[in-house]
This record gives structure tokens, C-alpha cells and sequence, in this order.
């Protein structure tokens, strides 16, 4: 059943706004009641969120090679390939729907979020091998990442390929890791006091 609503809710995306799916239609494209598809999720939100986040939570892995270089260069090439290709352009064309509405515009943090997360987790075992220090801005450093991805999918139209995301994680990780050496190469302390 779960999978029926998925496909619905994304064929629904793919061919409508937002706004103009209901849970009616949902119910009608998986061919079931909408009590039963109220029973899982409380709302159409619920639906789409749970959704899209089966495009990318459960097609792409985190990648674990023992370098966090190597582990985010797989991590960003696979996101891109899922988000540009098929059923993954879903969440480009919610993105741009979600300006004008909050109830879309929390559909789509929460699915942004649980994609960061799975960045997040290669960090965390960066740090964890000691290439990284726990001090690091996950946040502003995932910015920086994730940042020439959805500027190539939202306004260039250019694509990431393993070269281009072997380069944005080198000039990512490079500043990151200046920062953390200091311009002397030795590893920069804080201030005291």
C-alpha cells in the first residue's frame, strides 16, 4: 500500500502543483480509500514528505571508504544523479514551488534536512577518524557543499559530474581545513580568555 501511495503522490508532483493535489486524488491514483492513507500519514504534507524522501533516502547510501574526501565525492555525484534524473526532479520542481507557500515550504526543509543528515553522518566519521576536528561548522560547511548542487539544478541547468564534485569537496575541504591549520600549517588554536 505504502508503495502505491509513493508512486501517486510522485506522479501527482510530477504532473500538478502542489496545490492542486488532494488527498482524494492521491487516494484515487493508489487505488485505495482515504481513510486507509489517513490512517498512515495525518495529512497530504505527511504524504509528499515521506515520499520524496523515499527517492533519496532509500536510493542513495552513505558512502564509507575511510576518507572523507572520497566519501563525499560519491555522496554528492549519487545526489545529483538522483535528483536530476526521473522521479528525483520532484523535489527541483517543489523548491520552486515552495516560495509562496509554508505549508510546501516545511514539506520541503523537512525532506532537505533528512538528506542533510546522511551528509551529516560522513562527517561525523571524519571526525571520528580525527580528519576533522568536532569544532567544525557541519552546517556552513554542508552550505558550502551543497550549495553549487542546487545552483547547477535550479538556475545553470549545468551538470555535477564526479570531476566537478571531486573539486567543489577539494575547495570545500581545503577551506575547512586551512581554517582549522591556520596559514602556518600547524593546527590553529583558539584565543584564550
Amino acid at each position: 500500500m505504502e508503495e502505491a501511495v509513493f508512486e501517486a503522490a510522485l506522479g501527482l508532483l510530477a504532473s500538478r502543483d502542489y496545490r492542486e493535489i488532494s488527498m482524494e486524488a492521491l487516494a484515487e491514483g493508489a487505488r485505495v480509500s482515504r481513510t486507509t492513507i489517513y490512517r498512515r500519514w495525518p495529512s497530504k504534507a505527511a504524504v509528499v514528505a515521506a515520499a520524496v524522501s523515499s527517492l533519496y533516502l532509500d536510493r542513495v547510501e552513505v558512502p564509507d571508504t575511510g576518507s572523507l574526501s572520497e566519501d563525499l565525492v560519491a555522496l554528492l555525484s549519487e545526489t545529483y544523479r538522483v535528483m536530476a534524473d526521473g522521479d528525483g526532479r520532484v523535489l527541483e520542481l517543489l523548491v520552486r514551488q515552495s516560495g509562496g507557500d509554508p505549508e510546501l515550504l516545511d514539506v520541503v526543509r523537512s525532506i532537505l534536512y533528512a538528506r542533510r543528515r546522511l551528509y551529516a553522518t560522513t562527517l561525523n566519521r571524519a571526525i571520528a577518524r580525527g580528519e576533522m576536528t568536532p569544532d567544525v561548522d557541519q552546517e556552513l560547511l554542508l552550505d558550502l557543499l551543497l550549495g553549487p548542487l542546487w545552483f547547477r539544478l535550479l538556475l545553470s541547468g549545468a551538470p555535477i559530474t564526479p570531476e566537478v564534485a571531486r573539486l567543489v569537496v577539494e575547495l570545500v575541504l581545503c577551506g575547512a581545513l586551512f581554517r582549522d591549520l591556520g596559514p602556518s600549517g600547524r593546527r590553529a588554536t583558539k584565543p584564550s580568555g
